[in-house]
Parts: structure tokens; C-alpha cells; sequence
């Protein structure tokens, strides 16, 4: 039993390292020129950024879709400032609590976003009141665990639209689906197998 205990622990810590070792994401809204061409990550990887105009919420995940080429995508993870972040990260806004131009998007440890070249991933970040309304990024490669920093969204407003713009709400779009990080299900494995293991000595 002694020796379960110790495997259990075991797994448990090398669930929860991979928390500490995530990398950072640097994303800014400079790196989407209103020309469409590539945002490029800090690793020297060049993704596509795109525009988009029409600032309804209803019609975000279509406006997604026709921009990137990419569907049908669901919605994954969405954060509105000064509301509640959805299942599996947490966001902090900075900058400012009403009108925000950053924010950090951490993982929790607890469900995780699966994104690939076959499974293509989007990050939209909505305003709505200043041109564009949402900038997206194709984030494909982020791993989910990786902590994304964005900045410098809507820090000024075209002189004709007398506003100063901030974030409103983030989006994760995908193809995949929010799934048990692989070490949670290596613990309830674990724990199955341990279950099975103790009704066998219990039989005999």
C-alpha cells in the first residue's frame, strides 16, 4: 500500500511541474499591421494576424471563421473584463480595470486548450469601439500551458472616433476541445488501477 502511496505522490508532482515551467508569450497589437501580414513570434515563427471590422459579439465566431479561413470553430475559453474567466485559465487585465490595453492569460493546472496545425487555434481580442474591433491571432502553436502576454491594444483612438478603446473580452477559438491535462489523467488511472489492485488482495 506504502509503495501505491509513493507512486501516487509521485505522479502528482510531475502533473503540476509543468505549471511552473510554462514560457511566456509576448503578443502586441503592433504586431498586426493593418496590411494582414505575419504577426512573428518571439521564437522567430512567423503566424498570421487579421483584422476584423464589425464589432458585434453575436457574429464573432462567423467573423472568425471568414478571416482565418478556418471552421467550424467553437469558442473555448472567453474573459470579459470585470466578469468571470471561463474554465482552465485566469485573466488579468492591466493597465487599467475599465479600460484595459494589456492582459496576461494564465493556465490554472485543471483543463488545457489543444492546439495544432491539425487542430488550428485563434485568439480574439474584442473592443468594439475603435477600428478594428477585434484583432485575432492565429496562436496554433501555443502548447496551452504557455502564459500569453498581450499589450499596447487601442492605446489611441483615430481623432475621429473620440474614444480611447480598451479591451472588452478575449476569445479562444478552435477545433479542439478543452480536455484533462495528461497528468490529471495519469492520476486517475493510477487511482483505478489502485482500486482494482485492493478488491483483487480483497477477494483472495
Amino acid at each position: 500500500m506504502k509503495t501505491i502511496v509513493r507512486i501516487i505522490a509521485l505522479t502528482g508532482a510531475l502533473a503540476f511541474s509543468g505549471i511552473a515551467s510554462a514560457d511566456t508569450i509576448p503578443i502586441g497589437a503592433s504586431s498586426c499591421p493593418a496590411d494582414g501580414s505575419n504577426y512573428t513570434n518571439v521564437g522567430g515563427t512567423d503566424y498570421q494576424c487579421f483584422w476584423i471590422l464589425d464589432n458585434r459579439q453575436s457574429r464573432l465566431g462567423s467573423n472568425v471563421e471568414a478571416a482565418t479561413g478556418s471552421g467550424p470553430l467553437n469558442e473555448l475559453y472567453k474573459a470579459e473584463v470585470g466578469g468571470t474567466d471561463g474554465l482552465g485559465y485566469d485573466v488579468e487585465f492591466d493597465s487599467s480595470p475599465t479600460e484595459p490595453a494589456d492582459a496576461t492569460i494564465t493556465w490554472g493546472g485543471e483543463g488545457i486548450i489543444e492546439c495544432s496545425d491539425t487542430n488550428p487555434c485563434y485568439l480574439a481580442v474584442k473592443d468594439g469601439k475603435k477600428l478594428p474591433a477585434v484583432y485575432v491571432f492565429d496562436i496554433s502553436y501555443w502548447d496551452g500551458e504557455d502564459t500569453i502576454v498581450l499589450t499596447g491594444f487601442w492605446e489611441n483612438c483615430d481623432a475621429d472616433l473620440s474614444c480611447t478603446g480598451a479591451i472588452s473580452n478575449i476569445t479562444i477559438w478552435g477545433t479542439s476541445t478543452t480536455v484533462p491535462e495528461p497528468g490529471t489523467l495519469a492520476l486517475l488511472g493510477l487511482g483505478l488501477f489502485s482500486m482494482g489492485l485492493m478488491r483483487r488482495r480483497q477477494a483472495s
